[in-house]
C-alpha cells in the first residue's frame, strides 16, 4: 500500500473494508448491498471467462444453482489515484455455480470511482476474475 497521506490512508481502509464486504455479501446473497456498490455500467470478468453485467451479476447471486460453502477474500490490496482505486486481492472459495461443485483460489482485480452522489461513494465500475492455477 502506498499512501500520502491520512486522507489516502482512509480511503484505502475503506476500500479493504468493502473488499471484506464483498465477500460476506456475495456469500450470503445480499442483493441490496450490490445493487448500492455495482455501477449500472458495471463490467465483470467471471473466471469462466463470460461477461456480465449488473443485472446478470444480480440475477446470479439470486439463483440458488448458485451457492458457497466457502468464500474468504485475502491478500488485499489498494491503491488511490486520486478518485480511481484498483483493488487486487484472493477469493478462497468453494460452492457451486449452476448447480456444478467448484473450488479455488481467484485472482480478483477490481476497478472503482469515487462518485460523491451514491452511497457508497466508491462505485465498482470493472470487475475481472481469473482462477489462479
Amino acid at each position: 500500500m502506498f499512501c500520502n497521506t491520512i486522507s489516502d490512508q482512509n480511503q484505502i481502509d475503506e476500500l479493504y473494508n468493502l473488499a471484506r464486504q464483498m465477500g460476506e455479501a456475495e456469500k450470503n446473497r445480499n442483493q441490496e448491498f450490490f445493487n448500492s456498490l455495482l455501477s449500472d455500467k458495471l463490467t465483470f470478468r467471471r473466471a469462466s471467462g463470460a461477461i456480465v453485467d449488473k443485472a446478470t451479476f444480480l440475477a446470479d447471486l439470486r439463483n440458488p444453482a448458485n451457492s458457497y460453502d466457502r468464500l474468504e477474500s485475502k491478500h488485499i490490496a489498494a491503491q488511490v489515484y486520486e478518485n480511481l482505486a484498483v483493488v487486487t486481492l484472493l477469493v478462497d472459495a468453494k460452492g457451486m455455480r449452476e448447480g456444478k461443485p467448484f473450488e479455488g483460489i481467484f485472482r480478483n482485480v477490481r476497478i472503482f470511482l469515487v462518485e460523491p452522489v451514491n452511497d457508497p461513494s466508491w462505485q465498482l465500475h470493472s470487475w475481472f476474475n481469473v482462477k489462479v492455477p
